[in-house]
């Protein structure tokens, strides 16, 4: 049942039961709530917090939501700082000067529909001049009377209000569940105070992210890389401009992305079967397997078709974008759909014990004959499990698939690898703490015939692909799938408690499992995770302290944050 009509239902049962008790509430509930003003004045006040909204004043008419911090300013008027949707009018005036109370009216007309309540006294009975002083005073004792008993009336009826003011958020929060799940409607977002005072609001980190991505596009990485390279060159340009969009709505972020996203499907080859990908001699980027492969690489192809995707549902969502770039935008959702239609075919999708994952098929390409490599017959038996990150690099893709098309398939496959990602995750420090290998085995073609895995088992020395795969279970916990608070609060205190140095200016982290640095990744044996900013200050602040938006990080991890905390106005129309 919808929140209006509940608490409308409730106001109605209030006034029922305060008439059988021979009581005007509706009069002086109103009256206290809005407080009574001179024969002469003509003004606006808001209702008592939850009276309004549940009808008391209009059970004939429509409920209306109010906002219990609006104000009155020193004019008489409504201050319009604050949002509102309905108030309670005292209006007096009228050819015999009656006075009335208005519920829900807001723009000082008699509204249709609402209640009118006529005030006794000069709108009402006449009274000789000799008994008008007894009369007045007669009067002014049963309005006392009425008013002690409004504030008793309105007390018990504020209670009810507020319940049902929150079962109704309580029902609302779990509609909003069922579509986004439960996290994604609950997700904290930084104090207010904190974002106010925070560097970028005040425009540096703007100004000099601005400053950068647009001199590094220059590199024009969309031109000419392929592969993985679409990942790690290009992707992160495509990010910085998609959230450059979301935190400042300014659209030549959009016209960028359509330009490098132009430029990169222009690029594709067409393969054997009818798909088209990007190919390049050993994109498989692992000696473990297929390194001499002229494939595809589907872990670039998700990292660049995600920011691309979600631009074009931005695009979908705004008159003007979609103006100019709506048909475009349908493009590039359906060659995304169409490049997960072909990893499928591809037999790169396995169902194991604990979920599923993706592999590396061994399907490559014979340039020179133009048909498939020696191997592809075994494409749905062999190849090579991904590594975690790359792992939770595609799910996230696959989220924002299952967001903009709704489609079930993206998010069920999501969902599975997310179960196999926590099903490897090991607690230690009496459960304080997690940790998890880099690789693991997960079927039959993981292994070499002697039996030994394709890939050593352990803690990468590389601190950047766990903050990679944190991304992953943030992105999970706040679609409602299968981690939970627990799991995030578990994670903050590994990367706050157990791998920070405790120093916010020139912080460092540690191994995740405390383990020596290797030379090769010395300055990043661990580091911060900043998907976890949202849900810890102490780590927002560790990340404004230190991060660089005029840095290769900065490139898309600046307007992520400053999109998150310091989002601009909202989309416009």
């Amino acid at each position: 049942m919808a929140s209006g009509k509940v608490i409308h239902i409730i106001g109605v049962v209030l006034i029922t039961q305060a008439r059988r008790r021979k009581m005007a509430s509706g009069k002086v509930i109103h009256n206290c709530a809005a407080g009574l003003r001179t024969r002469r004045e003509r003004t606006r006040a808001p209702c008592g917090f939850g009276l309004c909204s549940a009808g008391l004043y209009a059970p004939r008419g429509r409920a209306r939501g109010i906002n219990p911090r609006a104000t009155i300013g020193k004019s008489g008027r409504h201050n319009r700082n604050y949002a509102h949707y309905g108030r309670g009018e005292f209006i007096v005036g009228g050819a015999r000067r009656r006075r009335y109370l208005l519920a829900g009216n807001t723009a000082g007309r008699r509204p249709g529909g609402a209640t009118v309540l006529p005030q006794a006294g000069a709108a009402g009975r006449r009274v000789p001049a000799a008994l008008a002083g007894k009369e007045q005073a007669k009067m002014a004792t049963q309005r006392r009377c009425q008013a002690l008993a409004a504030v008793a009336a309105a007390a018990a009826a504020g209670l009810l209000v507020v319940s049902a003011f929150l079962l109704c958020r309580a029902g609302a929060a779990a509609a909003a569940g069922a579509r986004a799940g439960p996290a994604a409607a609950t997700a904290p977002r930084m104090d207010e105070t904190l974002a106010k005072d925070c560097p970028p609001v005040g425009g540096d980190w703007l100004a000099r992210w601005d400053k950068h991505i647009t001199s590094s596009a220059r590199t024009r990485y969309c031109d000419r890389e392929m592969g993985e390279e679409l990942g790690w060159l290009v992707s992160p340009f495509l990010n910085g401009f998609y959230y450059g969009y979301k935190a400042t709505r300014d659209p030549k972020w959009c016209d960028l992305l359509v330009d490098w996203a132009d430029a990169l499907i222009r690029r594709a080859v067409k393969e054997p079967d009818g798909f088209i990908g990007w190919p390049k001699q050993g994109a498989t980027s692992t000696d473990s397997f297929g390194r001499d492969l002229y494939t595809d690489s589907q872990l670039g192809e998700a990292m660049a078709l995600r920011p691309i995707v979600l631009m074009a549902d931005e695009i979908l969502r705004t008159p003007s974008l979609k103006a100019k770039y709506g048909a475009k935008a349908q493009e590039y959702i359906q060659l995304a759909e169409r490049i997960f239609q072909k990893w499928d075919a591809w037999g790169a999708w396995r169902e194991v014990k604990d979920g599923g994952l993706w592999v590396v098929p061994p399907v490559g390409i014979d340039k020179a004959a133009g048909k498939w490599a020696e191997g592809y017959e075994k494409r749905r038996t062999d190849g090579f499990s991904l590594p975690a990150n790359k792992q939770n690099l595609v799910a996230c893709w696959l989220m924002a698939m299952h967001d903009v098309t709704q489609k079930p398939i993206y998010k069920d496959r999501a969902e599975k690898w997310f179960r196999q990602m926590k099903s490897r995750m090991k607690r230690r420090n009496g459960g304080t703490y997690d940790v998890w290998n880099y690789w693991d085995p997960a079927g039959p073609w993981d292994y070499k015939p002697d039996g030994s895995t394709r890939h050593w088992v352990g803690v990468h020395p590389n601190g950047g692909y766990y903050g990679i795969d944190v991304e992953g279970i943030a992105t999970a916990y706040e679609h409602g799938l299968v981690f939970t608070k627990e799991d995030i609060d578990r994670l903050v205190a590994t990367n706050r408690d157990f791998m920070w140095n405790k120093q916010v200016a020139g912080a460092s982290f540690q191994r995740i499992d405390g383990g020596t640095p290797d030379s090769r990744w010395a300055r990043s044996p661990g580091v911060l995770w900043t998907a976890l900013t949202p849900y810890d200050e102490t780590l927002r602040k560790v990340f404004e302290a230190n991060h660089d938006p005029a840095g290769w990080g900065g490139l898309s991890a600046t307007p992520w944050y400053l999109a998150r905390f310091a989002p601009a106005e909202p989309r416009p129309r």
